[in-house]
């Protein structure tokens, strides 16, 4: 008996470690959803079909092939699709299409396909090979993310549109209460009587122009969202501004019985300021100290010159903070 021994331990490294690789690429293509096929362009039939591949079109017999392929495609889908593969087989170029699919349960999904042509170059046979993925999950969520952005944008105008006219409307009615308020203040039909009055219309007057500001703001609502609205910055006095803004929510202090009380400094100086927003920020602060301020508590305002010659504002809720 003659024989030999051969050392293959190197050789079946390589082919385990081959096999490995292979079984890492098969899990890997699995995990993103991906289908792996060949195509003989001397036959015209699939010579490869992985397992992924046949169960994306909903083929577990096995019997997948090229007319099975054509037939799942969506009948709208279908002139399409079979268009762009037979330009790339023409062409001998990369390939890759989207296209519905109808799966024998009925189910419609939406599959990405892209395969790339490589010729024989030792006399056998060109092919192509390529991948399939069902891409009808991200795609819904596209489409929803798509009507979620339109029906926000919708909203959004609808909101602006009405603000506006909501606005248009109230103006109407504001500048009539202006008007007459203006009227009665300049005693243009006689003396109205009581000097209390004349106090009071200046008060309605005031408060009917701040009112019309804040609506003029509202009319500029696309400039505040776009970060665009200017400011229209003069010289205020701060002391009758202040009062002006105690005027509006004293009755409402006085319904609460809060005392409502300020101490203004005489050596207070101007400041530089959109006087319309300066009320609006007052106001509000005013507002919350009223409406936070226990009832029959005292909520106070004192404005005084501070040592940089800048002016402070100090508002204490309740009294006893």
């Amino acid at each position: 008996m003659v024989g030999t021994l051969q050392d293959i331990t190197e050789r079946k490294l390589v082919e385990e470690a081959s096999r490995e690789r292979q079984a890492l690429l098969a899990q890997a293509a699995e995990i993103a959803g991906l289908g792996q096929w060949a195509w003989s362009v001397a036959d015209g039939e699939l010579t490869v079909v992985t397992e992924q591949e046949a169960n994306i079109f909903g083929d577990t017999g096995g019997s997948f092939s090229y007319d099975v392929w054509r037939e799942r495609i969506h009948p709208d889908d279908r002139e399409r699709a079979n268009g762009e593969w037979n330009e790339a087989l023409a062409a001998r170029r990369s390939y890759q299409s989207e296209f519905r699919i109808i799966r024998p349960d009925g189910e419609v999904r939406i599959i990405r396909e892209v395969g790339e042509f490589l010729p024989d170059r030792d006399g056998g046979e060109d092919r192509f090979i390529g991948t399939s993925q069902d891409n009808t999950k991200r795609k819904l969520a596209e489409q929803a993310m798509r009507q979620a952005i339109e029906a926000a944008d919708y909203a959004n105008r609808a909101k602006s549109e009405f603000l506006a006219n909501i606005s248009r409307e109230l103006r109407t009615p504001l500048n009539a209460i202006m008007g007459f308020s203006e009227m009665i203040g300049s005693e243009v039909y006689g003396p109205v009587g009581d000097g209390k009055y004349l106090e009071y219309i200046r008060d309605i007057h005031d408060a009917g122009s701040h009112l019309l500001g804040i609506i003029t703001d509202v009319l500029d609502l696309s400039k505040i969202e776009a970060g665009k609205l200017e400011l229209d910055e003069t010289s205020v006095g701060v002391g009758e501004t202040v009062r002006s803004c105690v005027t509006l929510v004293r009755p409402r202090a006085a319904e609460s019985h809060i005392s409502l009380t300020t101490r203004i400094a005489t050596t207070l100086p101007a400041l530089n300021a959109d006087e319309r927003k300066l009320k609006q920020i007052l106001i509000n602060l005013l507002s919350n100290a009223t409406k936070f301020t226990p009832s029959g508590a005292r909520s106070r305002s004192m404005l005084a010159p501070a040592a940089t010659a800048a002016s402070r504002l100090w508002l204490a809720t309740p009294a006893s903070a």
